[in-house]
């Protein structure tokens, strides 16, 4: 029967863990039929597995035996090690899936491990891509049958295949459609399972051309596969491009950072270099006296006479020109003057900002 959903499960048992569901239209690869009407399939793109911290070595990818931030590679250290079974989006391992011997590789998705346990027994586990030899199950009536190519035993669950997907036709080694639904598997998983600029294929592209190396002489195979490669390539520009905008756009943030950071410490220093002053504009002479004293005018950025300046001896202002300066000194109002009178201390330029 067609169903709008199917669950998929980790053991052909209903109270089992449920790895993920197939959508109307969803592609599976069928392994076979099992009594009771379950069907063993490849795990969906939904799925994945945990392994223990300890049961694996990191691999040589970057540099380091046990670097901070894990490798895309691993292999199982022990003789047997356990591995739990998970889905995207779940916050914790599932039950236990299946063991793995001593040597398989595995190859680790980018998510944060989850610790389990507590004192002595407690343990860290990291998420993988299901193993090869791992399977997932299905009610077999959730499926139908569609045209089989020969090798390559598939059922549609139910909507349309996404046209971006690669589509098989013509007649398949059988060991060449296995090793290409594992790495169609892979490639699926990445894409779903991480952001773009976090794309990297290069176990799928190794894995595809490693195929074509080995079946070079079937036209069939070699069509298939340079068709995958195609579509990895489109894939591989996308997540450069993505990459390659994420720097130009932290670059242009950290320079935003650097200008308005260069903005708050030169009106940092102009709010200090006001409070300071008791005046700021361009020195003239005038005509006004004080007992007299020739006085000077300041004369503001409105060309407006700030305050009258009673300058004393000795201080030199040819220095300043008519460049604009901060005045200091004492400061009150004179009423025969109608404006402020500064008793200038100190005079020094400020720029010509403003």
């Amino acid at each position: 029967m067609i169903v709008d959903r199917l669950v998929v499960l980790d053991q052909p048992d209903d109270s089992a863990f449920a790895t993920g569901q197939l959508g109307r239209g969803d592609r599976v690869r069928v392994r076979r039929g099992l009594d009771g009407g379950w069907a063993e399939i490849d795990p969906p793109a939904s799925a994945i597995a945990w392994v223990e911290r300890s049961t694996i070595a990191w691999g040589r990818d970057r540099g380091n035996s046990d670097p901070a931030e894990p490798p895309v590679r691993g292999w199982v250290i022990p003789a047997r090690a356990v591995v739990r079974s998970g889905r995207l989006g779940a916050r914790m391992p599932g039950p236990p899936w299946l063991e793995l011997d001593r040597g398989t590789m595995v190859r680790l998705v980018d998510r944060p491990p989850v610790g389990i346990g507590q004192g002595s027994g407690a343990g860290l586990w990291y998420a993988i891509v299901p193993p090869d030899k791992a399977a997932c199950y299905v009610h077999e009536d959730g499926l139908r049958e569609i045209p089989r190519i020969q090798g390559v035993p598939e059922r549609l669950a139910s909507y349309l295949v996404p046209n971006d997907d690669p589509k098989t036709e013509g007649s398949l080694p059988p060991q060449a459609a296995g090793e290409m639904a594992r790495l169609d598997d892979l490639h699926r998983t990445i894409l779903k399972s991480q952001p773009i600029d976090r794309w990297w294929f290069e176990d799928v592209r190794a894995g595809y051309q490693a195929l074509l190396k080995q079946s070079g002489d079937n036209p069939v195979v070699e069509e298939e596969l340079r068709s995958r490669l195609a579509r990895l390539t489109r894939h591989e520009q996308a997540a450069a491009a993505a990459r390659e905008f994420r720097e130009v756009l932290g670059r242009s943030r950290r320079r935003d950072g650097e200008v308005a950071w260069l903005n708050r410490r030169l009106a940092a220093a102009d709010a200090y270099r006001t409070v300071t002053y008791q005046g700021i504009g361009i020195v003239q002479p005038s005509s006004r006296l004080l007992d007299g004293r020739k006085l000077h005018a300041l004369i503001g950025a409105d060309g407006r006479t700030v305050a009258y300046l009673d300058i004393p001896p000795g201080l030199d202002l040819e220095a300043v020109g008519l460049r604009r300066v901060g005045v200091r000194g004492a400061v009150h109002y004179n009423q025969d003057l109608g404006t402020r009178l500064i008793t200038v201390r100190d005079v020094e330029p400020v720029g010509s900002r403003r």
